[in-house]
């Protein structure tokens, strides 16, 4: 069996998007996730934090602000830090590759990782008439 290391949320944003530029320049959006997990009785929420690269960071700072709704496709990363009590500690992040929005009326805005040479491609590599 193959390891694959991804995941698929849907949730809201916790706070407004942070947006900043790694030394290269490469635009990088930091966010939360809110994740609604339903167990028996209780409704329970997961936070997630989000941190997209590129163009799709670019896009998400334009168009996504606090409580937005969205779908966030991507690889889980681990990282250690040092906790308050000065013992060494373990955390996941979430590397998202791809987002969308999940409400049906703003769907147009989405955004995906792809580049524009695989758009390229898919577009003009098939002859198929639908």
């Amino acid at each position: 069996m193959a390891a694959n290391n991804s995941i698929t949320l849907l949730g809201n944003l916790g706070k407004d998007i942070e947006l900043q530029y790694t030394q290269k320049g490469t635009a990088r959006a930091s966010f939360s996730l809110a994740v609604n997990r339903f167990g028996g009785a209780e409704k329970k929420t997961d936070w997630f934090d989000i941190t997209i690269y590129g163009k799709s960071a670019e896009t998400a700072q334009k168009f996504l602000k606090k409580g937005s709704r969205i779908i966030v496709e991507g690889r889980l990363e681990t990282y250690e830090f040092a906790g308050r009590d000065g013992q060494q500690r373990k955390g996941v992040a979430v590397v998202g590759t791809d987002w969308n929005f999940a409400n049906s009326k703003t769907s147009s805005g989405s955004s995906s990782s792809k580049s524009e040479d695989d758009e390229e491609e898919e577009e003009g590599g098939s002859n198929l008439p639908f």
